[in-house]
């Protein structure tokens, strides 16, 4: 057990990465996890990581059963001669894959557009990343302890009038384009979503309108830096309804 917490430790991980030159795969196998684990706590701990020039295998550690790298290799901080770069261009040349055509990008788009992950797929990922197997293990912020934490809000209910009715109109009033990037509806797997301008679920009881469809990408982003969604978002609506108003009609 001490072993598979030992990679959640900064010194630990600074030790085997930087003082025995290990590599993150190397780390991952002695601790028996995912080498993304590894470089998540490393990121975490703010540990510099070698760069691709820098991971040069070296001499084989037999403690661990892998090959040593960065500057504690043999050939650290060695190049290659100018003969030996000229052998490895004629080498690589007429090799390198073609550039995709725009053609064989919307056959892939095309294909996997609506495509979902069956059942089993799901449980077997949610099962692989499900306790301490999870990377963000015993670090999870819940509640009022995280640092997006607007009091609860989450959990109170939306007007009784915010009904799948509305949505449509709202969709409809936008020609079914998210109000944010402009992709149209049919791009996505799922309709656009409705969002609420002021971040107020009460709207349209007692209160006015302000809703805009998004795309499931655009929708995400606004629930981060709240305000300056709002602010970008309600001088919008508020010209959409000063104009409505104006002409006599105002539909939200």
């Amino acid at each position: 057990m001490g072993c598979m917490m030992s990679y959640r430790d900064a010194e630990w991980l600074r030790s085997m990465y930087v003082d025995n030159g290990l590599s993150t795969n190397a780390i991952a196998r002695i601790v028996g996890r995912d080498r993304t684990d590894i470089m998540y706590w490393m990121r975490k701990h703010h540990i510099p990581m070698r760069s691709p020039s820098e991971r040069v295998s070296g001499s084989y550690n037999s403690q661990y059963g892998v090959h040593r790298t960065g500057p504690s290799a043999p050939y650290y901080g060695h190049h290659h001669t100018d003969e030996t770069k000229r052998k490895m261009s004629e080498y690589r040349r007429g090799r390198r894959r073609p550039p995709r055509s725009a053609e064989w990008c919307e056959k892939l788009r095309v294909a996997n557009t609506g495509k979902r992950l069956s059942d089993e797929h799901r449980r077997k990922i949610s099962d692989a990343n499900r306790g301490e197997r999870n990377p963000m293990y015993g670090v999870h912020l819940t509640g009022d302890k995280n640092p997006n934490w607007q009091g609860g809000k989450s959990f109170e209910p939306y007007c009784s009038k915010f009904s799948d009715s509305l949505k449509i109109r709202v969709r409809e009033k936008f020609g079914r384009r998210c109000y944010l990037c402009g992709k149209h509806e049919s791009g996505n797997v799922q309709p656009l979503c409705v969002h609420h301008v002021d971040y107020n679920k009460n709207q349209g009881c007692g209160h006015s309108w302000s809703l805009v469809p998004l795309c499931h990408s655009c929708h995400s982003k606004t629930n981060h830096n709240r305000w300056y969604w709002f602010n970008l978002l309600s001088s919008h609506w508020a010209s959409c309804w000063i104009g409505s108003f104006v002409g006599g009609s105002i539909d939200p």
